[in-house]
């Protein structure tokens, strides 16, 4: 692959009314803003930040709005951690092979000003090898994935490491990649601004593809009720329209589109062909666009779409994409996606 070129973000503080209990956070703080890098790898735009666990030195990860727990390799985990001797297979990233490493405990520190500290210790994955992933990780410059949009998918799985810092800070995330201070994640209950739109987010047991299903926790670690990270947009291809579960995936900037929902759409080779005009709106009766383009225009650095098969083939995903398009928030206590469009110059 080609070296990555990294453009560094400027780092903001937002403080306002609300206790927090965490050791590094001052009081009176509802939101704490996390610097976020965005990295220009062969295959794409990622989002980073920077994570300490087990009281080891800050170290580069990839924040995935696709997965669920915090996977770090081993190497770059603090000798005050707690990691099972026992190598097994942690997981896996799509296509891209098995995770293999040890379970392991340990604090979390997300860096940011101020820096966020989790109360207790998390699960997490110390990985020896990340499979087809540790491509991406060598190219980006990363120690490993930061999952924080999904639900585990039973009880002894681990969670986002975000649920577990202190009150306010769990209760939501916002990603920013426009506006003052360059690309950020706003830790707290999003903003809503006059031209925000909120849509449900599903309930745990419901299953779409690999997401939810009748194991998948109800609550967060808090003990409030929990929400997978997906919320239904409807999508018209070339004319052909339907709506359903999307995923907006800062882990992947490939978008697709799930060939049970739109079977018919063209495409060569799986993927959808170039030049058709896609837009993505809310549903009706107050459907308002939220991304379109062209297939293949490489707008905001996303790359074609393609046509899935099952389990995806009910679903669809917007890839990095729409954060490019919109500033994407996820209200984790009334269960809601904010997004709100960024203006236009």
């Amino acid at each position: 692959m080609k070296r990555a070129v990294v453009v560094a973000a400027t780092t903001i503080v937002s403080i306002c009314c609300g206790s927090a209990d965490g050791r590094a956070l001052p009081a009176r703080v509802c939101h704490a803003t996390i610097p976020l890098t965005l990295v220009h790898g062969a295959n794409g735009t990622f989002l980073v930040a920077r994570v300490a666990v087990g009281g080891g030195k800050p170290v580069p990860v990839i924040v995935d709005t696709g997965s669920n727990q915090l996977m770090i390799m081993r190497r770059a985990v603090g000798r005050r951690a707690k990691i099972s001797p026992r190598i097994r297979v942690l997981g896996g990233y799509g296509v891209s092979g098995k995770v293999i490493g040890s379970t392991a405990t340990g604090s979390f520190t997300i860096h940011g000003m101020p820096s966020a500290t989790t109360t207790k210790p998390i699960s997490f994955g110390a990985v020896t090898s990340f499979g087809g992933v540790a491509v991406l990780l060598s190219a980006t410059g990363t120690q490993g994935v930061m999952g924080i949009g999904q639900l585990p998918p039973n009880s002894r799985a681990a969670f986002s490491p975000l649920l577990s810092l202190p009150s306010p800070l769990w209760k939501g995330y916002t990603i920013a990649l426009h506006g003052p201070g360059g690309p950020k994640l706003i830790l707290g209950t999003p903003t809503r601004a006059a031209s925000s739109v909120s849509l449900a987010l599903l309930g745990p047991r419901v299953q779409v593809g690999p997401f939810g299903g009748p194991h998948t926790p109800k609550r967060y670690p808090s003990g409030t009720r929990a929400y997978q990270g997906l919320f239904e947009l409807c999508w018209n291809i070339a004319g052909q329209m339907a709506c359903g579960p999307t995923l907006a995936d800062t882990g992947n900037t490939f978008g697709f589109v799930g060939g049970g929902l739109l079977p018919n759409v063209p495409h060569t080779s799986m993927f959808v062909s170039p030049g058709l005009q896609i837009s993505i709106s809310t549903p009706p009766p107050r459907s308002r666009v939220v991304r379109a383009y062209l297939t293949a225009a490489r707008v905001a650095d996303q790359l074609p779409l393609y046509l899935t098969v099952a389990p995806f083939s009910r679903m669809f995903s917007t890839g990095i994409g729409l954060y490019f398009a919109d500033t994407v928030g996820y209200d984790l206590v009334r269960g809601q996606a904010v997004i709100t469009p960024v203006p236009q110059r």
